[in-house]
């Protein structure tokens, strides 16, 4: 497929192969185990931070100059956005995930209750029943 997308580029053909090729590569390619997949999150998760900063930087992209080839524009606009993500991840998510790790009660569905008042009342029952069977 990318092969037949390769002998089609510039032809009017191309962008119809490039529409089904690109999808079918990212997918294959997705799917190849490597080392360098293995280590592809160690440095943060940016992934929102592009999908956020993707779209504005683009735009300013595009406003600032017109592009002769959109290749050059997706490199120029991933390069334009990576460091926003990167500062978005140390500075704004990975905080706020801090908040998710620390031990906050959850409300029980229907009781109105926290875990920590469900533990202390299941407790206190299992020490009234211990204490009335002697």
């Amino acid at each position: 497929m990318t092969a037949l997308w390769v002998a089609t580029l510039g032809t009017p053909v191309g962008w119809v192969v490039y529409l089904l090729a690109w999808p079918y590569l990212v997918i294959y390619l997705a799917q190849i185990p490597s080392r360098w997949a293995q280590r592809f999150g160690r440095y943060g998760d940016f992934s929102y931070g592009l999908y956020i900063y993707a779209f504005p930087i683009q735009q300013l992209l595009v406003w600032s100059r017109p592009w002769d080839s959109v290749h050059l524009y997706a490199a120029a606009a991933f390069c334009a956005t990576l460091p926003f993500a990167v500062a978005s991840w140390h500075l704004v998510e990975a905080p706020a995930l801090q908040f998710k790790r620390r031990n906050i009660p959850s409300r029980r569905p229907g009781t109105g209750l926290t875990d920590t008042a469900v533990s202390r009342r299941a407790a206190a029952s299992v020490a009234r029943g211990s204490a009335t069977r002697r």
